[in-house]
């Protein structure tokens, strides 16, 4: 019995101690009272001066609630806390001294802190500094062609010249360059120093360009250069105008344009309306860039479908007050109907339009090979690309006039289109010098063509409302002589431009560059080639008296070509 209770004894003894060591081992969590506690505190240099605006900030534990503030102007500061634990860290910042940092807690029943800090100026070591200047990548004309060389050159693109032309004309480049003062507008184009528009130059990209506008829903940029000193920019005496199409990039953009005037929006006099003065146009033009397959193409696309339609008159139903304008009597129109009639001759035709319609389809693109690289963003060292553009213009209704019938008119068809290639690399033993090769091939044809085919005919009406001399007017019937043409031409071109430093000399740089131009034209213009009939009077008409009769015999078609070429070294 002695022993069980000797070796209970000895258990409960060895397990009240492991519980107790347990005990022992376990962390206890502090326990905060809590009071409303102040802290304040004095912000001074390390020389005794005050330290005003420091910025201060005390965080209380275990919530981590924080106060801030600034000391005044004698260096002070003071919070409170209401809820205080009475354990706080402390933190005061200036600008250009090192920060203080220290925590605080509450010892027996105090509940006011002082914290006093001294701040030490921030003295910032500059580590030695090497610099190697090398030099720069010639950089690619992102621009799509314009050259950067000095001369007189001027923006047509910017917002001071589209401001002056009517929307409808925006994507006109003789319109936009007529707005730029020194730039003349003339008949066929725009004239500087007074030189007609066949000394004037166009290219697209740096190529022969041969269209007359472009869509305003494509990224393009022109400039008109009346002067140059880059001896690589020759083909032109007057102006040139230089448009480009620039390529995509990895920026997605979509671009609608609609513009609409109608003749509610137009002014003018009753007699001009009428005679076909005002016009309704509808022009759409979209555009898109960006680009496609993972970065891997970019692009730049613009089109424009464009309509403009006025009403015009004819002998056969323009009003007294504009055939009175046009020295008309009225009971003259009504003889020579009578007299038209009776011999056949008709004054009108199928297919012939009430209104003068110009209708435009337009289109411009280009596909390339990125120019960056997208991952680090720099140049690439080769790429390539295809330009393309095709413009055609249908028009109805030319030379309805009053004192014309709807069968002497006609329509013309314009067409131009082209295609462009361009490859670009760098070269050198730091590729820092760059080699442009583009390679571009275009067509344009124009022709004219009347709505009846019979030979042209032409009378003098004497009335007391004639304006002309004599008081006498000259009234159209029948077909057109003028009217039956058409006009083909084609060029071929390719440039190289090769940029480069100049040994020993890498502030100058030096561009050499060579052109070559085929260009081939093929003229059918069959003028009068059914013969033109004149007549003194309505009564010669009536009874079939010409007083004069021509006729082109022979109007052979003319072709023919040439070959230009150019070499040039320049330096920057």
């Amino acid at each position: 019995m002695q022993i069980f209770s000797a070796s209970f004894s000895r258990a409960l003894a060895l397990l009240l101690f492991g519980a107790m060591r347990a005990s022992a081992q376990q962390p206890t969590a502090p326990t905060y009272q809590i009071h409303r506690d102040v802290i304040r505190g004095r912000v001074t240099t390390d020389s005794g001066k005050v330290i005003k605006e420091a910025e201060v900030a005390v965080t209380m534990a275990p919530d981590r609630v924080s106060q801030l503030t600034k000391t005044d102007s004698a260096g002070r500061y003071e919070m409170v806390f209401e809820r205080g634990t009475g354990d706080y860290l402390v933190h005061v910042a200036s600008l250009g001294r090192e920060a203080f940092r220290k925590r605080v807690t509450r010892t027996g029943s105090d509940s006011v802190f002082t914290v006093d800090a001294v701040l030490k100026p921030t003295v910032q070591q500059l580590p030695t500094v090497t610099v190697q200047a090398t030099r720069s990548r010639i950089a690619r004309e992102t621009g799509g062609g314009i050259p950067n060389a000095s001369g007189s050159k001027e923006e047509i693109g910017g917002g001071g010249v589209t401001s002056v032309v009517s929307p409808d004309q925006r994507g006109n480049l003789d319109a936009l360059a007529g707005a730029i003062p020194g730039i003349n507008t003339v008949a066929g184009g725009v004239s500087v120093l007074g030189l007609p528009p066949t000394q004037n130059g166009a290219t697209l990209n740096g190529l022969a360009f041969d269209g007359g506008s472009v869509p305003r829903g494509a990224r393009t940029q022109a400039v008109v250069a009346s002067s140059t000193y880059d001896p690589s920019r020759g083909g032109f005496s007057g102006a040139q105008t230089q448009v480009s199409l620039s390529p995509g990039d990895i920026n997605l953009n979509r671009r609608t344009i609609f513009t609409l005037d109608s003749p509610a929006l137009q002014a003018s006099d009753p007699v001009a309306s009428r005679a076909g003065q005002q016009y309704t146009t509808l022009d759409l033009n979209l555009g898109a860039s960006g680009a496609t397959n993972m970065d891997r193409w970019v692009y730049n696309t613009g089109l424009e479908l464009k309509r403009q339609m006025a009403g015009v008159a004819s002998v056969l139903d323009a009003d007294p007050d504009v055939l009175t304008h046009a020295g008309v009597a009225r009971d003259s129109v009504t003889r020579l109907l009578s007299a038209l009639d009776a011999l056949g001759i008709p004054s009108s035709s199928r297919g012939v339009p009430d209104n003068r319609t110009t209708d435009v389809v337009s289109f411009m693109g280009r596909l390339d090979r990125p120019l960056f690289d997208y991952s680090s963003f720099t140049p690439v060292n080769t790429t390539w690309g295809v330009t393309s553009f095709v413009t055609r213009t249908h028009t109805g209704a030319l030379t309805f006039s009053p004192t014309a019938t709807p069968a002497h008119g006609g329509e013309t068809n314009d067409l131009a289109g082209g295609v462009q290639g361009i490859y670009s690399a760098y070269f050198g033993a730091k590729k820092d010098q760059l080699n442009d090769t583009k390679v571009g091939v275009s067509v344009h044809r124009l022709t004219t063509t009347p709505y009846i085919a019979l030979p042209d005919g032409r009378v003098l009406v004497s009335s007391s409302l004639a304006t002309t001399q004599g008081g006498v007017a000259s009234l159209a019937f029948a077909g057109n002589a003028s009217l039956d043409a058409a006009r083909t031409t084609v060029t071929w071109e390719a440039t190289n431009e090769t940029y480069f430093y100049w040994r020993g000399s890498p502030t100058h740089k030096g561009k050499f560059y060579a052109d070559t131009r085929l260009d081939g034209y093929s003229i059918d213009n069959a003028f009068n080639h059914l013969g033109s009939y004149s007549y003194n009077s309505l009564a010669d008409l009536q009874a079939n008296r010409p007083a004069s009769f021509t006729r082109t015999l022979s109007s052979p078609t003319r072709s023919g070509g040439e070959w230009s070429g150019a070499l040039s070294l320049g330096d920057n």
